[in-house]
């Protein structure tokens, strides 16, 4: 750029064709080539395709890459002075610098950056919440090929800046999160600048988590960070800084790390996208403005109003409580639409969508796994195509080999499965078409992946084709359509419909009797017209035939909704227990609250809240950490219980139990979740819309019993139980 040059910086992570696609849309006159024999190869084959399909374009001339020390440590008096190259100003809207989009779906699309844009740029840092005067920035993994890297040669002038990089090498370092996290210590960096995976990999090392403590944040883009891991490393105290081209982050993140707000430089149009997502669509500038002085996109491809603006293709969620406040969802391009076959009303086919970028973040953290794509767009279920890690490739063709991969990886597609939503679940049950939707990518043909160092998504999808539509005809080969429901439910036509579908998907006629695999039991459920493979290995859960059979018919012959809803109700209410006989105790002269899960964000903050009110005496709960002091549980004044609200005396100890008759004043009942049981008190209410009835007869007979604990109450004022919960409880 000094030079009067256009400076190009190209990914190497690029195919030869990618590249050659690029040199012809840019009409590059000269390549500097890395010295690495990687770089040599990519640019010779990249040139040889420019003369094979390009004729009409110039092949550009090469030089090798001059090294460190051929220019700053040279002896020669040959050194090219400033004088001898003068700078020439062409204008503000003469293009400076050239970039490429990532090229997740497509060939990556040129991106150019006007000596006015890149001035705009350098004032992100002034309309942040942060000084950045003096701090050190490690750029040690940055490449200076994608825009994250770029900006940074800016901002070491308009706020002064000091970056920090590794020593100069031929080759270079390899960029790994124990070589970034060594060389920002060693350069006492304040703020560290990487991807999400290497802030996932430190949160497992307590000495980086503690030093990076220590630093000013950790600043992050490129992809979103898994919530595990981040959630975790707030609450030891590290502070993050999301990075976007237009924004860093405010100055203070708490729990709510996830979400951030535009800066004042930003003109933000959210466009409804559906589901309560939005896509983030940034306007040239507002309708009272003749042009915004201090951030114009660099590409413009919709309107507003008239007014050009670029679509980011960005899918963010608004914060619950803080408004203008969001949080990144996915992409427009990235998420499936799936065809579940489900009927909605009488001929509405249910179309349900499936959001790859997190469920993916959790796979891609497995030590087995590089990388993974989700799939299946318009059909009725979602797959994943695995990259393995080097040392665990094989050919997928071994049959024996890919189910010991998909059985050590299973631990990680269970936590996958727990995140995501019931029809993008990725099951193993045996024999069922699912556990053939989890495939290992061929070492003859590996992942293409980005600049982010991300898989090219539809690139692999492309790639993958002919195998991805192979397992969905091996599914569609192993779907019990052809043994149709009965017209009629009873337990004799359940008995052999169950029968028939067991003795189809074995082969041969079994002693069903000894048949046992893994419960899903959320799908008891289901209507019979909808009785796919997912539904079917349900039904083989740990029952005998006839008695699933039972419950199969009982569930069709059986009264309608409405009718149980009443029922459980009628259970539950009336017979109450009358206030004890003889004197009451009179009410403490300090407050003793009993609050219900605590693991909750809620829960997490009605405890810190108690622990530091001064009328409070004690407050009997569970705790977990949510950014919050971790000192609070272990305040005298927070009681630690275990028990199950469920059985007689909440299954505490009878003194405990008699102990909190005689003190507690207040009962908190907070919103909870089964799964959790292992970890809190009490449990509350669980709220998850796709459990029968059933499943919450436990959370509502624990309600009972803590209305029959308060009216028991020894004390003369009986305790006040307040019920709090999602709003999504009365759907």
């Amino acid at each position: 750029m000094r030079a009067n040059c256009i400076a190009f910086p190209i990914s190497p992570r690029n195919s030869p064709i990618a590249v050659a696609h690029l040199i012809s849309k840019t009409e590059v006159r000269h390549i500097l080539v890395g010295r690495e024999s990687a770089m040599e190869e990519l640019t010779d084959a990249a040139l040889e395709i420019i003369r094979d399909q390009y004729p009409s374009v110039e092949p550009p001339k090469t030089s090798p890459m001059p090294l460190f020390e051929e220019l700053y440590l040279s002896q020669t008096e040959t050194a090219i002075t400033a004088q001898d190259v003068p700078y020439i100003f062409k204008g503000p809207d003469a293009i400076a610098m050239i970039l490429h989009s990532s090229g997740s779906t497509a060939f990556p699309k040129t991106i150019y950056w006007t000596n006015h844009r890149f001035s705009q740029l350098a004032l992100i840092p002034w309309f942040g919440e942060r000084d950045l005067t003096d701090k050190v920035f490690s750029l040690h993994v940055m490449p200076f090929y994608h825009g994250m890297g770029v900006l940074q040669l800016s901002w070491t002038a308009s706020c002064g800046l000091v970056v920090s990089a590794f020593e100069p090498k031929c080759p270079a370092p390899v960029p790994t999160a124990d070589a970034l996290f060594e060389a920002a210590k060693a350069t006492d960096s304040n703020i560290t600048f990487c991807v999400p995976s290497f802030i996932e990999a430190w949160s497992r090392n307590p000495e980086y988590v503690k030093w990076l403590t220590t630093r000013d944040g950790v600043l992050f883009g490129g992809g979103s960070l898994n919530k595990e891991a981040g959630d975790y490393m707030t609450s030891q105290g590290v502070s993050y800084m999301a990075h976007s081209h237009i924004n860093i982050n405010e100055a203070e993140v708490g729990y709510d790390w996830e979400y951030f707000h535009f800066p004042d430089l930003v003109k933000p149009k959210m466009v409804p996208y559906g589901n309560n997502t939005f896509e983030f669509v940034m306007v040239s500038r507002l309708l009272n403005e003749q042009s915004n002085t201090f951030c114009e996109p660099s590409v413009l491809n919709t309107q507003v109003a008239g007014i050009g603006a670029y679509a980011t293709s960005d899918l963010m969620v608004p914060h619950p409580t803080k408004p203008g406040y969001w949080r990144i969802h996915g992409r427009t391009d990235d998420q499936i639409m799936q065809n579940t076959g489900e009927k909605v009303g009488a001929y509405i086919c249910r179309i349900l969508e499936t959001n790859p970028g997190p469920l993916e973040n959790i796979l891609n953290q497995d030590p087995h796994v590089l990388s993974s794509v989700m799939f299946g767009r318009g059909r009725f279920q979602a797959g994943v195509l695995i990259d393995p890690k080097p040392a665990f490739r094989f050919d997928p063709v071994d049959q024996v080999k890919l189910a010991d991969f998909r059985n050590k990886i299973w631990p990680t597609i269970e936590r996958m499965d727990a995140y995501a939503p019931q029809h993008s679940r990725l099951f193993k049950e045996v024999h069922c078409s699912f556990y053939i939707m989890i495939t290992v990518a061929k070492p003859s043909k590996l992942f293409m992946y980005t600049a982010k160092n991300t898989a090219r998504r539809q690139a692999v999808i492309n790639d993958y084709e002919e195998e991805i539509n192979a397992l969905y005809d091996i599914v569609e080969e192993s779907t019990q359509s052809s043994i149709p429901p009965p017209s009629h439910w009873d337990i004799v036509s359940a008995i052999e419909f169950v029968r028939a579908v067991v003795v189809k998907v074995l082969g041969h006629t079994v002693n069903l009797y000894l048949i046992k695999v893994d419960i899903v039991a959320d799908y008891l459920d289901q209507p019979a017209g909808n009785m796919d493979q997912e539904f079917l290995a349900a039904c083989f859960a740990r029952l005998r035939t006839s008695r699933y059979a039972q419950n199969i018919a009982e569930l069709y012959s059986s009264p309608g909704l409405p009718e149980a809803m009443q029922g459980m109700v009628a259970k539950y209410i009336g017979q109450y227990p009358t206030r004890p006989e003889g004197p009451l105790q009179p009410r403490p002269l300090e407050d003793t609250v009993l609050v219900t899960e605590t693991t909750g964000s809620l829960g997490c903050y009605l405890l810190a809240r108690l622990v530091e009110d001064t009328n409070v005496t004690k407050a009997e709960v569970c705790a977990q950490r949510r950014g919050l002091n971790p000192n609070i549980a272990d305040s005298k004044k927070a009681v630690l219980l275990k028990g199950d609200l469920t059985k007689d005396n909440w299954d505490l100890p009878p003194t405990v139990y008699t102990e909190m008759h005689r003190s507690v004043m207040h009962i908190i009942h907070n919103e909870g979740s089964l799964s959790e049981l292992d970890t809190i008190c009490i449990v509350a209410w669980r709220v998850d819309f796709k459990l029968a009835l059933a499943s919450f007869e436990s959370n509502v007979k624990g309600v009972r019993n803590l209305i029959d604990f308060s009216l028991k109450s020894c004390l003369l004022d009986s305790p006040r139980l307040i019920f709090t919960s999602s709003i999504g409880v009365f759907q």
